[in-house]
């Protein structure tokens, strides 16, 4: 009997903790907390819930994480309810890494390096909304020193192993001053390639037709013969 009276008041006071949490709880909060559950990936990337919330609710959700450093990194994670999960994580870039441009950027430039300025490729590569390994906008500066780091060859060097002449070597091979080379390429009369964004150029071998020396002068009337390395429209 005495068993069965201890008995009666614990169960009293159980049903009057379980009214109590009814109370507490409500019919429309017990629905927001499941909806909640529910709806956890929204209210994670919704811009307005903050990280201090965000770090909360990871607190809610799980009761630890064991981390094991190997070629990865292995997480054994151990839910609040009991449920566990394990994640292999790549290891985060070193700081050299994250500093070095991609293999395949590097190539690209290159190619472009046959046809292109520095300034053009960067324009270029700005157009397409390609960025450095440290997310900023190309420049000419910025192209230079990667060529440099790479040991890209100098649009320079490349037209020269193609074959084409400086303007010295013009003016030798025709024996005339060196502006006349000049004059002759603002009048069309030489086909010449930009070498750099400074407004220098390499010449293709001339065709025979050129002025000789001492020969009277004569008016021009041919069309520019300046090669750009860009079109109008940027295209590559």
């Amino acid at each position: 009997m005495s068993g069965c009276a201890r008995s009666r008041p614990r169960s009293r006071a159980y049903e009057d903790a379980r009214a109590q949490d009814a109370r507490v709880v409500s019919d429309q909060q017990r629905a927001e907390i499941l909806a909640l559950a529910s709806d956890f990936p929204r209210l994670w990337h919704d811009p307005a819930t903050s990280l201090r919330e965000k770090k909360r609710m990871m607190r809610l959700l799980i009761t630890d994480v064991t981390l094991t450093k190997g070629k990865s990194i292995h997480a054994d994670i151990r839910f609040t309810g009991g449920a566990t999960r394990s994640l292999e994580i790549p290891l985060p870039k070193s700081c050299i890494e994250l500093r070095t441009t991609d293999a395949a950027l590097v190539r690209e430039i290159d190619a472009l390096l046959d046809t292109y300025t520095d300034g053009e490729i960067a324009d270029l590569l700005n157009e397409r909304g390609v960025r450095t390994a440290t997310r900023c906008p190309f420049s000419r500066h910025r192209v230079l020193r990667l060529r440099t780091a790479y040991g890209l060859k100098h649009r320079r060097t490349r037209l020269l192993e193609a074959g084409f002449l400086t303007p010295n070597d013009v003016a030798a091979r025709y024996g005339v001053k060196l502006h006349t080379v000049h004059l002759w390429r603002r009048r069309g009369l030489l086909r010449a390639h930009p070498v750099n964004d400074k407004g220098d150029y390499l010449y293709e071998i001339p065709a025979g037709d050129l002025p000789t020396k001492f020969a009277r002068k004569r008016d021009y009337h041919v069309e520019p013969r300046t090669v750009p390395s860009r079109d109008t429209r940027g295209a590559v």
